[in-house]
């Protein structure tokens, strides 16, 4: 939009640079949020009850059941669940 209402070219280049920067900004967080939850770990409720927990690190929603006792999970909240002695890795 400021491109359309700026009248003079340095202006254009400003707003170009401050608009295209943003963006790469943005997808650079999405790169580094994306290869930070891509390495898993899988983890073995030990009760037999339904738990659901969100992650430390990710706040992704983990329920774990009796018909699903075993669930993926990120490396990055696998170190807390762990410790909770709720899980173990298998």
């Amino acid at each position: 939009m400021a491109l359309f209402v700026a009248s003079r070219p340095v202006v254009w280049v400003v707003s170009w640079l401050a608009i295209s920067g943003g963006a790469c900004l943005l997808e650079d967080q999405r790169r580094s949020t994306h290869a930070a939850s891509s390495a898993s770990q899988t983890l073995r409720l030990i009760s037999r009850e339904r738990i659901v927990v969100h992650g430390p690190r990710t706040g992704w929603r983990y329920e774990f059941t009796s018909e699903r006792p075993v669930q993926v999970v990120a490396v990055s909240d696998a170190e807390w669940l762990v410790a909770t002695g709720l899980f173990r890795r298998t």
